[in-house]
């Protein structure tokens, strides 16, 4: 999956809030429902004229959102208000937490919770004003100990020494990155882009690990993923431009011993192209690029990348 070992790292060294690594009780309909999104009316309006076709704003769309520096610009601003927050809640930063934590411990967690209204505004001049908003919660048990895990930080079921042993985690986490006065800029190798609006992202991961047959090295692992994205975003190259509305959610599962089993699905709204009277004027219903949830799984883990 996406970010294994990022996650794998997250899961195991920071141990999250009270899920017990199960998932949640809720059929795959509900875990596909869509994130709402702003009207258009809620974003302000781009510099230079509608893009002129449906081509052109699919265009202007993944130029500024995936092909420039927009993910590493929002990873910056995660990890800073990210890691305000976790120190806040829980007294000390991410490695003093890990460093300190009880290593004869089966289970931990913790929680943050992001209200930041500067960081966005510290990256870039041109916004005004921005929000960052969420939640990350989460929680971890083994029938070892946290000292037991902790050195295999890539994959926890190498950790695992004798028949049963398990290792369960699960994690959820929210945000949403508001820029409502002004525009963050981004650049890729052909132009510059200004966006404005709303990202709102969710995911919930959870994972067991039980080893079954030590002498051959048989670990049944289950996991499973949820991640949804919306965004409702006023963009612009200074020529063209639009506003943007798309909502999507994946499920992605894998279960078995050790080759395992994979399946997924998901929805999606397409893409909704808006001028600046906030007019639909393009949909493109199919419009279901896979680096929509990637986009959003990296940002929503960037503190965890170390």
């Amino acid at each position: 999956m996406k970010n294994k070992k990022i996650l794998w790292v997250l899961l195991i060294l920071v141990l999250f809030v009270a899920f017990a690594g199960c998932k949640k009780d809720e059929d795959e309909d509900d875990a596909l429902l869509l994130l709402p999104m702003e009207p258009a009316s809620s974003v302000q309006k781009f510099a230079g004229a509608i893009v002129a076709n449906e081509n052109d704003a699919m265009n202007l769309f993944e130029s500024a959102i995936f092909k420039g520096n927009l993910e590493g610009l929002l990873k910056d601003v995660e990890k800073a208000a990210f890691n305000t927050a976790f120190k806040a809640a829980n007294g000390k930063d991410l490695t003093a937490f890990i460093l300190a934590y009880d290593k004869t411990a089966k289970s931990a967690s913790f929680s943050a919770n992001i209200n930041d209204t500067t960081e966005l505004k510290k990256k870039d001049a041109d916004i005004k004003a921005g929000k960052i908003t969420g939640s990350t919660n989460g929680v971890t048990s083994t029938s070892l100990t946290f000292g037991d895990i902790l050195p295999h930080m890539d994959d926890p079921a190498d950790a695992l020494k004798n028949n049963g042993d398990t290792v369960s985690s699960n994690m959820t986490s929210s945000r949403t990155f508001a820029i409502t006065d002004g525009y963050i800029n981004t650049v890729t190798g052909w132009g510059s882009y200004k966006v404005a609006g709303y990202i709102t992202m969710e995911q919930d991961y959870s994972s067991n690990n039980t080893l079954k047959n030590k002498a051959k090295d048989i670990v049944f692992k289950i996991e499973n993923q949820t991640d949804k994205v919306s965004m409702t975003l006023s963009i612009s190259d200074g020529t063209n431009g639009a506003k943007f509305r798309i909502s999507k959610s994946e499920i992605r599962s894998r279960s078995g011993d050790n080759k395992r089993d994979a399946s997924g699905s998901f929805a999606t709204t397409g893409l909704e192209v808006y001028d600046n009277n906030n007019t639909l004027i393009f949909t493109l219903p199919h419009y279901n690029p896979d680096a929509l949830t990637e986009f959003a799984s990296e940002i929503i883990n960037a503190a965890f990348d170390f």
